[in-house]
């Protein structure tokens, strides 16, 4: 039997590279499994942040305030919503010249004042030599203004509602590694000692990563080689970093081993279902994300949007000569190309929704709920509100 996905055709349990048996059994051991988890927390106490991403994205993970880039907690959204309101407008409008989207569209916002000075001055030199002043009416602008703002909206709406998915597939593979890593030290058979035998561990090893994985697939320059040496043994980790897609052999691994479970007794029938099901919603989780990925909104969209906005914004200084002073008008478009191009820079900003998800934080709440399901007592482990530092050319504390 085959099921289709986005990344291709799988075998339900089809042939895969065998991985090194006696590797496995001398690293499946409930000490190790633990002790490896403590490593890739070490391996990843800071986030890895690609040069290019972090070109992008600087502003926002480098700041200090509340973002999607960050999970939220308590302290966060006291300090998101605050007590007085008028405390926060202040904190708002102080930290204006710092805003992601101000930096993103200055030039743009400058292009077009400078050209609405140089209208207004043109028509004030063409008065002065003519005595007749230069107007149009403002009616054409106004229906055309109409329809850009509609599509604006439209195309905001779409990247917002792109992220928003983006934010539930991720809730999902929190939900779903959880809920195998629980599913398999619960029904498989235990040790003498109580703890998980050894293909509970194995498959509890696959969840831990699963997430890093995944987001070294989403991520540009993004790695996850280190985190599975740290956790796999040497014949798991060189079978996983030979495949093409890593969170789909992760899967196709994990089906195995509750098949060879199911087929030797060690599971029921219903329980091998259960665990089956959620490997398969595994599988279209992965397939959802990297729909997401590849399909972007239309580019024709996006270049349609700046070219209509591009058009309008070089006909409205001339609608507002005779109705205002030169300088108010340069304030006017200022103003206004502001407002206009920061929606369209909020759409542009999160239709890459891999980029601005919190998946650092994420990765690392998945590596703990498979410890917590493992392991019957755990030391209290906090996981951050933010990275400590950052990979650039040369790390920094920020």
């Amino acid at each position: 039997r085959l099921f289709a996905f986005e990344s291709g055709f799988l075998p339900l349990v089809g042939p895969l590279l065998s991985p090194h048996v006696a590797d496995r059994m001398q690293a499946s051991s409930y000490v190790r499994l633990r002790s490896q988890l403590e490593e890739v927390r070490l391996l990843r106490q800071t986030e890895h942040v690609s040069e290019a991403l972090m070109d992008k994205m600087r502003p926002i993970i480098t700041s200090d305030k509340p973002t999607f880039k960050r999970l939220f907690t308590h302290e966060t959204w006291a300090d998101y919503i605050g007590e007085d309101s008028s405390a926060r407008w202040q904190d708002v409008l102080g930290g204006w010249s710092s805003s992601t989207i101000l930096l993103s569209i200055a030039p743009r916002v400058i292009l077009f004042s400078l050209w609405a000075a140089l209208v207004a001055l043109a028509s004030r030199l063409t008065m002065l030599a003519t005595g007749l002043p230069f107007r149009l009416s403002p009616v054409p602008l106004q229906l055309q203004g109409t329809a850009i703002g509609l599509l604006l909206v439209f195309r905001t709406n779409n990247s917002y509602e792109r992220l928003a998915d983006a934010r539930a597939l991720w809730g999902r593979v929190v939900l779903l590694t959880r809920e195998v890593a629980s599913g398999v030290a619960t029904y498989l058979q235990l040790e003498e000692d109580g703890t998980p035998n050894a293909s509970a561990c194995e498959a509890c090893r696959y969840m831990a990563i699963f997430g890093w994985v995944l987001k070294s697939r989403l991520r540009a320059d993004e790695e996850s080689n280190d985190v599975i040496d740290a956790v796999l043994s040497a014949g798991d980790a060189r079978w996983l970093r030979s495949q093409r897609s890593r969170p789909i052999s992760i899967i196709s691994r994990l089906r195995r081993l509750i098949h060879e479970e199911y087929t030797r007794g060690a599971l029921s029938a219903h329980l091998h279902f259960k665990l089956e099901e959620a490997l398969f919603q595994l599988y279209q989780v992965v397939g959802g994300c990297e729909r997401l990925f590849t399909s972007p909104i239309p580019p024709t969209m996006s270049r349609h949007v700046v070219r209509s906005m591009a058009l309008w914004f070089f006909a409205l200084p001339f609608v507002l000569l005779g109705t205002m002073s030169e300088l108010s008008i340069v304030a006017f478009v200022a103003a206004t190309a502001y407002i206009f191009l920061g929606i369209e820079e909020l759409g542009v900003q999160v239709e890459q929704p891999f980029d601005i998800l919190p998946l650092w934080q994420i990765c690392h709440l998945i590596s703990r709920n498979v410890e917590e399901s493992a392991f019957r007592e755990l030391d209290a482990y906090y996981i951050p509100e933010r990275p400590a530092a950052l990979y650039t050319q040369d790390r920094f504390i920020v």
